[in-house]
């Protein structure tokens, strides 16, 4: 960041476009609204931009640390009654007639396994983007590599932001993240017509930039 805007920059030359060691994952919300044609397969693979074997080899490694479990995936089971009010099993199918393949979650010391869409929505927020922090992880083995947050967040309360934060500081990759409206009061400092993180230290390794909307 250079005040309000995000630029490139290889040593002193500025860049257009990012090297080609350096990998930009980027987390939006927008990102994980279902299209049509797809299973949960299919959206991990558009919202992680990665391919199915990188996916299963991800996931293996189960959730991380905003939401510890095992991850598999299964054909989706869709449960429907007779006339006489008896449970029916039936195998869920994607549009061309493929199977629909579920994510099925179970916490670290659980009994159960959920599907992804039977999630709380703050364990689905945490879910994925202990995804994409796993894959940030691995990815900066490799290249430099900045995670973009952006939404995913505002599903959290306090005592989460504070778990993501830590989480995102003790790692290797660097993050950029907007701060949800609701958790101003709990970050910010207002004083003196100036802002300012508070004194926590959770946000020491943080640092805030503001941005302007851009006029249309």
């Amino acid at each position: 960041m250079c005040g309000e805007n995000l630029v490139r920059q290889e040593g002193a030359t500025p860049c257009l476009l990012p090297p080609g060691d350096l990998e930009i994952i980027f987390c939006s919300e927008r990102e994980t609204r279902y299209k049509p044609h797809e299973d949960h397969v299919d959206f991990l693979m558009r919202y992680l931009n990665i391919d199915k074997s990188a996916l299963f080899a991800l996931t293996k490694v189960g959730g991380g640390n905003l939401l510890p479990g095992e991850i598999v995936f299964t054909q989706a089971i869709d449960i429907e009654y007779d006339d006489d009010d008896e449970e029916i099993e039936k195998k869920r199918y994607k549009i061309d007639d493929s199977p629909f393949m579920e994510l099925r979650f179970k916490q670290a010391h659980g009994e159960y396994w959920v599907g992804l869409d039977n999630l709380s929505t703050s364990e689905h927020a945490r879910l994925l983007l202990d995804l994409a922090i796993t894959k940030a992880k691995e990815t900066c083995k490799q290249k430099l590599t900045l995670l973009l947050i952006d939404g995913l967040l505002f599903n959290l309360d306090q005592r989460n932001f504070e778990v993501i934060l830590n989480v995102l500081t003790e790692s290797d990759f660097q993050t950029a993240l907007s701060l949800p409206p609701y958790r101003e009061a709990d970050v910010l400092d207002r004083g003196a017509g100036e802002v300012s993180l508070k004194k926590f230290a959770y946000l020491e390794a943080w640092r805030l930039a503001i941005l302007k909307r851009s006029e249309p």
